[in-house]
């Protein structure tokens, strides 16, 4: 090789590099949105819902008490962590999918004028990967009646799957489904249900 070629090819080498590194520089998952993607519908089984029909529900905005609102999720393969946080509101995507899940199970959610009110609290909302994705989610509820609360408890649903390391989808789907389960337990829990019951 000449040392014009020789020359030309480093300089394509470098260049090539250069172009790399910026897209090298982007693969985090930091500041990215909020999607709701579940795999699954889970399934709360035979539930008799009964005068639960006529109960009309209405969910407050839920409340993040985690210290870090952002972070969602953390890949733990390498000994130095990569966080994965969000621009979105978690309280705002915790509270709208909640409302949506309560609808797809048969029951009526209105905006105000509830019968009663489902207040929420957020604890956990999180995916660890290592050599899986695994996700949780804790909420404590109250159901409130006129001012008087008549149950109070946590409710906490858990994913975890396989997929390629550090992608959001993987992250989305795993949260989405630990807020879904945790939607079909509270539905499955028979205080949570009593409380609903017109007095």
């Amino acid at each position: 090789m000449s040392r014009k070629s020789l020359r030309g090819a480093v300089l394509v080498a470098v260049l090539g590099l250069g172009l790399s590194a910026p897209a090298f520089a982007q693969q985090t998952l930091e500041g990215i949105p909020l999607v709701w993607k579940p795999t699954n519908r889970k399934d709360a089984g035979v539930v008799n819902l009964g005068e639960l029909l006529n109960v009309k529900i209405q969910v407050q905005a839920f409340v993040d008490t985690r210290s870090a609102r952002a972070k969602f999720g953390e890949n733990q393969e390498k000994a130095v962590p990569k966080p994965v946080t969000t621009s979105g509101n978690v309280a705002e995507f915790c509270t709208q999918n909640f409302r949506t899940a309560l609808k797809q199970y048969g029951l009526s959610v209105v905006p105000d004028g509830g019968d009663i009110v489902v207040g929420g609290e957020i604890l956990e909302f999180m995916v660890i990967e290592t050599n899986t994705y695994k996700g949780e989610v804790r909420l404590k509820l109250t159901v409130n009646r006129g001012g008087k609360t008549e149950w109070a408890g946590v409710t906490s649903g858990t994913s975890s799957r396989w997929g390629r390391s550090y992608k959001a989808e993987n992250y989305y789907e795993t949260i989405s489904d630990s807020l879904l389960e945790a939607t079909t337990n509270v539905i499955r829990d028979e205080g949570f249900r009593k409380a609903l019951l017109p007095k």
